[in-house]
């Protein structure tokens, strides 16, 4: 399979001038930067998972780790969590997010925390994004904990084990460096099967990679669990979708 054509959007220079960016419209302006892929791809994964996993994973010992990105801990204190309309923005996009390498300006981890999520872990490799999401986070006084960390580069596996691994951009983020991508792709795949619990869940969202070939990636560690619908469109006699969402198990 051939790797995609390189781009100053998998280069960690890349994003931390434009969180630095964001960092000065958000001081200045009030703007609190991009929500990566869009709101309604958050709904697709929160319509999963409610009750995809819900039936599946006892509530009191549900991790969730949004890619590299968030974790939850004893998150679902309250039954009512499991009410859709109550959980607004749930899974943002991003991640990592934006573009989601990371947890990028942290928007899914603070809407998690107005939902009652608790004991929030924000990640993302560059410092800036970090700083960015602390901000906001205190702007909208929640109590998130966020950490500068690199998955292609730390040890996973101080950050433990998850029953769900969430990826919405750093994947392709990964994927579009100019330097061994293929090599840093597979170590991701390798440190996402070793971050999952027995029987967990990676989702992932990707609008580099279509289904045929993210699966044809994972499912070398991986099993597909199955593909959650996306908005798709006509041209040339062809159908297509702007993102790809799919959910593999261990």
């Amino acid at each position: 399979m051939d790797e995609l054509e390189s781009s100053e959007l998998g280069t960690h220079e890349y994003w931390k001038n434009a969180y630095a960016t964001e960092i000065e419209n958000f001081q200045n302006h009030g703007d609190p930067g991009d929500v990566w892929f869009g709101e309604d791809s958050a709904f697709r994964i929160i319509r999963w998972i409610y009750p995809g996993v819900m039936g599946v994973i006892p509530l009191s010992s549900l991790d969730l780790c949004l890619t590299i990105v968030i974790k939850l801990y004893p998150v679902l204190t309250e039954p009512r969590l499991c009410d859709l309309s109550r959980v607004k923005g749930w899974i943002q996009p991003y991640l990592f997010t934006n573009f989601d390498k990371g947890c990028g300006n942290g928007y899914t981890l603070i809407e998690l925390a107005k939902e009652g999520f608790t004991n929030l872990l924000g990640i993302d490799y560059c410092e800036e994004a970090i700083t960015l999401a602390k901000k906001l986070a205190e702007k909208e006084h929640q109590e998130i904990n966020y950490k500068v960390f690199d998955i292609t580069k730390e040890d996973p596996s101080e950050l433990g084990k998850f029953n769900i691994i969430h990826d919405k951009g750093t994947y392709d983020s990964i994927s579009l460096n100019p330097i061994e991508p293929k090599t840093q792709r597979e170590l991701y795949i390798e440190h996402v099967e070793n971050m999952l619990d027995n029987c967990g869940y990676f989702i992932i969202t990707s609008c580099n990679w279509t289904e045929r070939e993210l699966v044809e990636q994972f499912s070398i560690k991986l099993k597909l669990h199955c593909v959650i619908p996306t908005p798709q469109f006509k041209f040339g006699g062809k159908v297509g979708s702007v993102v790809s969402s799919l959910v593999f198990k261990k």
